[in-house]
């Protein structure tokens, strides 16, 4: 019994300290002071002052629950308006509150939206105030939260981050995890960002920027970039302070653009500090994925950018691109550049370029002086010259036209030859890139031998508009094939004016205007002989299309040809067509469609003899290798030859004819083109001469005597 009341009596003390305390508790701990407690904090640590728009509301056991209301946020320097909160609760241990630097288990803050504003005297004294505190929580919450940066903190514009979800685990002043979530707004960039990594704060003296240091940081974006959905990582090993700002180990960043490029960059380290980024050795790669095939770049260079003023400076630029197609036939193209380019917020810039694109040589050399303006592009002038491109090669390009809204351009513009399929070569003219527009004038250069004036447009959507005047071109130069005459010959004169669309992710390049005019002179077209053709019709007059007539060699030469050309559902037509020379003339049409060419023709011969004006029609069609064939409606012409000779008598001669014509059809018919058709020596088909058909002077009359 004794140990009973022993133990009776030190319960009962125990409950008169337990009451003792939670009567401390109810009298200590009131709204009032704990108001002034977290507003003694607020200013002494963050300089902030807050104005409660409402009770606190507080609840002791077992934990000390304090819920604060809505409250406006000032700096306690100046009396701006720093921000404000929507709710708040603390949770820590009861005993905690008396501690002078208690361990809070639980912060949730809602809605707060917040302005730090970098850089202000505000701003500086509350990191200062910062840099002093003791404090320990084991979780901090912000839900439904928005920081907003001014202008030049991110960027010339404002940012926001809105709708912030954020994690502060075991936060102390030695640092502690974070993980945020939000959706980023600014002039460029928007779209939900998340950021992860473990905070250290070093000892020492100092601000806490000073001292600042991540491990593993992670930062994602998932949005638009320039109005282009886009993808991005930045990742680290590690963050640390130097003397001057932080020591980036192995930083890593990946971006992926939808329908567009995956671009990676990577270094061993790199520096940054509030006023610079600099890394010796950047490593970037890009892959894009075409219609045709896969571009892919990888290289090195030196960068440095700073802050402010904006200023990028990047030297020793070793950049290689090369293209796979995916047809397993065709062949890869490297390229290689060379050089150095640096860009300031001035307006002021200097690009200097060397090497190969798409096997061709390249050159671009181009500067810009500070101006005054609201564009915050880069403003170029400056040269680039280019090499001999093929028609094959330029398609490998990534014809991206967001790409050339980046930076306006004016200058000049020479290329050495765009490949045998244009004809044209020695380019040169005038440009002007203006917020994604470009505008060729003064265009000039050498088409299929001969001279042509150029001026283009090509609009921010991707239509172009192009007039060209050619003259004096030679069309043997574009139409010439091995082995066999050209499909046509002749000295060219060109009007066109041309419309269209290029080539794009989402479609491919359209050809929606050629309306012009095409002149050749003392020329001819190869497949079909249309003299011979006449000449057999007229003599032999057989069932069908002689052999010879539409031979590979087979020409005909004409004096003139001309026709007009226009587009109609994305075929380019020709109409109006006409050709004379001597013994005949012709008139056609004629369309192109996926690199094939028909063209319908009339032949027609004047009237000889008996025979009226003959006409032959004719079709002709080339493919890939532009070499035309011919075919003829010959029944039809033969039929109109012999109808006109129905009332004829048959002679020998036009009878030896079609033998021999029936001959040449069989041998022909063989198919035997290594071996030639025997010489048969054919009989005359003339008549002998009757005696009285000979050639002596008929007797004359006996003259009368004189008398």
């Amino acid at each position: 019994m004794r140990y009973i009341r022993v133990l009776l009596a030190v319960f009962l003390f125990a409950a008169v300290i337990v009451l003792i305390l939670v009567t401390a508790l109810a009298w200590w701990i009131t709204p009032d002071r704990v108001g002034h407690r977290i507003a003694e904090a607020l200013n002494a640590h963050l300089a902030l002052n807050a104005e409660f728009q409402g009770p606190i509301e507080i609840k002791r056991l077992p934990k000390l629950r304090i819920t604060l209301p809505a409250a406006a946020l000032t700096h306690s320097t100046d009396g701006s308006a720093a921000g404000r909160f929507d709710a708040a609760v603390i949770e820590l241990k009861p005993w905690s509150f008396f501690a002078e630097s208690p361990r809070i288990d639980h912060i949730l803050v809602d809605g707060l939206s917040y302005n730090p504003k970098p850089g202000t005297p505000a701003a500086s004294e509350a990191a200062n105030r910062l840099s002093t505190t003791l404090w320990d929580v084991e979780l901090m919450e912000l839900r439904n939260s928005t920081i907003a940066f001014d202008a030049g903190v991110f960027g010339p514009a404002e940012a926001r981050l809105s709708a912030i979800q954020a994690r502060l685990e075991n936060i102390s002043e030695k640092g502690g995890a974070i993980r945020l979530a939000g959706m980023l707004e600014s002039a460029s960039v928007s779209g939900s960002a998340s950021f992860a990594g473990i905070v250290r704060f070093k000892d020492g003296a100092g601000d806490l920027l000073t001292r600042f240091a991540l491990d593993s940081p992670a930062v994602t974006l998932d949005g638009l970039w320039n109005r282009r959905s886009v993808h991005a990582e930045v990742r680290a090993k590690s963050v640390a302070p130097t003397g001057s700002g932080w020591q980036i180990e192995s930083p890593d960043a990946r971006t992926v653009f939808a329908n567009g490029p995956e671009i990676t960059a990577a270094a061993p380290s790199a520096l940054l500090s509030p006023e610079t980024f600099a890394s010796d050795r950047l490593s970037l790669s890009a892959a894009l994925n075409t219609r045709d095939g896969q571009l892919s770049a990888s290289g090195t260079l030196k960068a440095m950018h700073r802050f402010q003023p904006q200023n990028t400076e990047l030297s020793q630029i070793d950049l290689t691109t090369r293209f796979a197609p995916k047809d397993a036939s065709g062949e890869a193209t490297e390229s290689r550049l060379t050089g150095n380019a640096s860009w300031s917020e001035d307006g002021s810039a200097e690009i200097r370029l060397t090497g190969t694109l798409l096997g061709a040589a390249l050159s671009f050399n181009a500067s810009s002086s500070p101006a005054e303006t609201e564009d915050r592009r880069l403003s170029l002038n400056g040269d680039l010259t280019l090499g001999e491109l093929s028609s094959e090669r330029l398609a490998q390009l990534p014809w991206d036209l967001e790409w050339l809204s980046l930076i306006n351009f004016r200058g000049n513009i020479s290329i050495a030859g765009l490949g045998p399929v244009w004809g044209l070569s020695d380019l040169s003219a005038h440009a002007e890139l203006f917020k994604g527009g470009l505008i060729l004038s003064e265009g000039k250069g050498d088409w299929l031998g001969g001279k042509t004036d150029f001026a283009a447009i090509l609009t921010p959507d991707g239509a172009w508009h192009a007039n060209i005047r050619a003259r004096d071109g030679r069309a043997e130069s574009w139409f010439s094939s091995q082995n066999r005459p050209a499909a046509i010959s002749g000295r060219t004169d060109a009007t066109l004016a041309l419309a269209g669309s290029v080539q794009t992710p989402e479609s491919p390049a359209k050809l929606l205007q050629a309306d012009g005019t095409v002149r050749i002179a003392s020329g001819a077209f190869s497949g079909f002989n249309v003299p011979l053709a006449f000449r057999i019709l007229a003599d032999e007059t057989p069932d069908a299309t002689p052999p010879e007539v539409r031979q590979p060699h087979s020409v005909s030469a004409f004096n003139e040809l001309s026709f007009t050309t226009a587009v109609k559902d994305g075929r380019l037509i020709l109409s109006e067509g006409k050709a004379s020379a001597e013994g005949w003339s012709a008139s056609f049409t004629g369309e192109a469609l996926s690199g094939n060419l028909l063209i319908h023709a009339v032949f027609h011969a004047p009237a000889a003899g008996k025979l009226p004006e003959l006409s032959l029609a004719a079709s002709a069609q080339t493919g890939s290798d532009l070499a035309p064939v011919w075919t003829a409606e010959w029944d039809k012409a033969a039929q109109a030859v012999n109808q006109a000779r129905s009332g004829e008598p048959m002679t020998l001669d036009r009878l030896g004819r079609r033998v021999e014509r029936a001959i040449k059809d069989f041998w022909q018919g063989l198919e035997l083109p290594d071996i030639k058709m025997p010489e048969i020596e054919l009989p005359d088909w003339k008549l002998p001469k009757m005696p009285w058909e000979k050639d002596e002077p008929a007797p004359q009359k006996p003259a009368s005597p004189a008398i």
